[in-house]
């Protein structure tokens, strides 16, 4: 007796080859197909992965950028402090501004409906 069984999410046949892979192999398009679309997938990996480590390079960079830039202005570290609150400072200013901006326009599209 040939029964139908699910193992893992795959279904299997029990005394007999699965239909799926017989067409498989008497279709080469299909074959061929499943081939590239593997090839396709390891490349796409590898180049995320390429991607993802020229980012971290660049951003490398960047940081090294703006540590040559703060020690060629020779300030002091009480001095260096400061900048660095004032910065963060303003860019939670900036934050905040866009918050409420973005508040305003939603209340102005709320009210004119």
């Amino acid at each position: 007796m040939y029964q139908l069984t699910q193992i893992t999410g795959k279904t299997t046949f029990s005394g007999l080859p699965d239909p799926r892979e017989e067409a498989e192999m008497d279709n080469p398009k299909i074959t061929k197909l499943k081939n590239e679309i593997s090839i396709t997938r390891k490349k796409i990996a590898d180049l995320t992965a390429k991607l993802r480590e020229m980012e971290r390079k660049v951003t490398i960079l960047e940081n090294e950028e703006i540590v040559a830039a703060f020690r060629s202005e020779k300030i002091s570290d009480a001095e260096l402090s400061e900048l660095m609150l004032s910065i963060r400072k303003k860019g939670s200013d900036k934050k905040a501004v866009r918050n409420n901006e973005m508040e305003d326009t939603n209340n102005g599209i709320e009210s004119e409906q």
